[in-house]
């Protein structure tokens, strides 16, 4: 029985200290929530802004180290589509396309709203992700990014970890 209270209080204290932890740092403390102003969309592509919102907004919910508000934000971020475009990538030997790109030019920018500061700017940002011309392809059993929609998902994903890479990320 004293093992088993021991086994018990050791995975409490574990639990307990566990929780306490985070892999991130702030290096502006200040900064609590954040507003997204409405993507502009300068591409031909279609409705692209609207999902690129929503991917932002949902990555911002999951990090949760800034909170989503529309009045009085600590910092606000710009973005900016500037062109998108689906390019063929890689043929194979019998001439067949083999992969497809996507490449998104984004201008974003992180300004400090309590210090009037533009803390991160990037005018000409290009974000590239290649998939598969099918989807079965057994080269790509172990990607996820399996299309063209699950490319555009993964550039959302790497802008998000590069504004925060290099704004509230110290290292």
């Amino acid at each position: 029985m004293n093992i088993f209270k021991l086994c018990i209080y050791t995975l409490l204290s574990m639990l307990t200290l566990g929780c306490s932890y985070s892999v991130f740092s702030n290096q502006l403390p200040h900064l609590k929530n954040i507003y997204i102003v409405p993507i502009e969309n300068s591409s031909e592509e279609v409705n692209i802004e609207v999902e690129m919102f929503d991917n932002i907004s949902n990555e911002f919910v999951n990090d949760g180290r800034l909170r989503i508000v529309s009045q009085l934000p600590d910092c606000e971020l710009e973005c900016k589509i500037l062109d998108y475009k689906d390019v063929i990538y890689t043929y194979d030997q019998a001439n067949n396309v083999k992969e497809y790109q996507v490449k998104i030019l984004f201008s974003v920018k992180f300004i400090d709203m309590i210090t009037n500061e533009i803390v991160y700017e990037r005018p000409n940002l290009l974000k590239t992700e290649r998939y598969p011309a099918d989807e079965d392809d057994p080269d790509y059993t172990d990607s996820t990014v399996i299309n063209e929609y699950a490319a555009r998902e993964e550039i959302f994903k790497d802008i998000f970890r590069d504004i925060m890479s290099n704004t509230l990320e110290a290292w």
